[in-house]
């Protein structure tokens, strides 16, 4: 197994880690980011990318479009490792940042959306 096909995931999961640690009075300043709710969509979108990151460097390490359920489960696997990561870091390490359940769910969300916008898209043009 080659890790540069996962590189650019790993690279994602760190600019999550680094968005996710930003404080929320930071975030409030940006007028056009007081939308009700929208870190539900944001961490939704960021899981999102992650699925299809690591669906992508899945199937450039197999060298096929279409990735089985394994892979797919241990991608669901890695969103829930990273998201659950993500949440602690926010509860321990941040002092200006909350762990949530429900940001844990929507980064689920998010992971299982990616792994299925990636099938779809690849049961299309296969």
């Amino acid at each position: 197994m080659s890790i540069k096909y996962f590189v650019p995931s790993l690279v994602w999961v760190l600019l999550i880690f680094a968005v996710l640690s930003i404080p929320p009075d930071q975030v409030s300043r940006i007028d056009f980011l007081k939308i009700p709710h929208l870190d539900k969509l944001v961490h939704t979108g960021l899981f999102f990318v992650f699925a299809i990151l690591n669906s992508f460097g899945a199937a450039k390490q197999t060298r096929k479009k279409w990735t089985g359920l394994g892979v797919h489960l241990a991608i669901f696997s890695a969103g829930i490792l990273a998201g659950s990561t993500s949440e602690l870091m926010q509860h321990y390490f941040f002092p200006l940042r909350t762990a949530s359940i429900s940001d844990m769910i929507f980064n689920i969300f998010g992971t299982i959306f990616g792994i299925i916008a990636w099938v779809l898209y690849n049961k299309k043009i296969a």
